[in-house]
């Protein structure tokens, strides 16, 4: 069983990294150039985060009730980002709508 604990914590922190690295280079792309995917390289940065951590989940959430125009963009992310992506991002929904 150590062994198997070991794996998923290995492949935890991979997904973490993982995710953490695509939404830095997301936010790269939507900073330093015209080009508009970063916004698609954000949301997928994030479903890779939101899917391996209920941390990452509970901030997102947060951000969500905070700023309205966050929330705005990420309702219509969910919608145009499939199932897989768009079920992450509901999972991020503010608990008062």
């Amino acid at each position: 069983m150590t062994n198997e604990k070991a794996r998923d914590g290995l492949i935890r922190l991979l997904m973490l990294t993982l995710g953490t690295f695509i939404l830095l280079i997301g936010l790269l792309v939507m900073v330093l150039t015209p080009i508009p995917g970063g916004g698609i390289i954000v949301t997928l940065g994030l479903t890779i985060l939101i899917c391996s951590s209920k941390w990452a989940t509970i901030c997102i959430r947060g951000l969500r009730s905070r700023f309205n125009s966050f929330n705005k963009g990420m309702t219509w992310l969910e919608e145009r980002m499939g199932e897989r992506a768009g079920k992450a991002l509901v999972l991020t929904r503010p608990l008062d709508e």
